[in-house]
């Protein structure tokens, strides 16, 4: 194999985006499978389903076709983050901004100018030469936006739990194949395998 060795440890499928974020409500089918039998075009008597045209697009566009589902996937995260929120304020009898301020702003805290400082010293090359006080308030908003949002995902990854979301949007995957001749360790139905691709020289 060209000096190409491929060690087959315990999965056939190989994963072109890693997994999903661990959670327990039904959410939405991956491209393949939303309107998996919807025609898409027809010619004479013959259908194009929209499943096909994914298939042609997995094959011919692998980059095009995971950002597709990155898009799916930041939308979904999105609206789940949003109905759960709208969920807990409902269930605590309290506006959704109210549970924001009680649950998110008022645990993040004020961003301090020694930590303006710090950001500013450690990031210089961002700054394009201009000074502490012209970018003071550009990095306190930074840092502030980028605490909220961590407050948000940990408020949001424990109404998960709670509601038990479960997401059915499953990432790209590519198939691959594996030659008789590769070595391989573990029975072959295994339920998860991992391709080790190495090249020895």
């Amino acid at each position: 194999m060209s000096g190409k060795t491929r060690g087959v440890l315990a999965v056939l499928i190989l994963p072109i985006a890693l997994g999903l974020v661990g959670c327990t409500t039904e959410a939405t089918p991956n491209p393949a499978q939303k309107g998996s039998s919807d025609v898409a075009a027809r010619i004479g008597d013959t259908e194009i389903t929209l499943e096909a045209v994914d298939d042609a697009a997995k094959a011919t566009n692998t980059q095009a076709y995971q950002a597709l589902y990155d898009a799916r996937r930041a939308a979904l995260d999105g609206l789940i983050a949003d109905q759960l929120i709208e969920a807990e304020a409902k269930a605590r009898s309290v506006s959704v901004e109210a549970l924001v301020e009680q649950e998110i702003t008022a645990k993040i805290g004020a961003v301090t100018d020694s930590e303006i400082s710090g950001f500013f010293d450690t990031n210089q090359q961002r700054m394009r030469g201009r000074t502490l006080e012209q970018m003071s308030g550009q990095i306190r908003d930074f840092l502030s936006q980028g605490r909220n949002q961590q407050a948000r995902t940990r408020f949001v990854d424990e109404l998960k739990k709670k509601y038990a979301v479960k997401i059915s949007l499953d990432p790209p995957r590519t198939p691959v194949e594996i030659a008789e001749n590769d070595p391989v360790k573990g029975p072959d139905n295994a339920p998860v395998k991992i391709i080790e691709f190495s090249d020895f020289q």
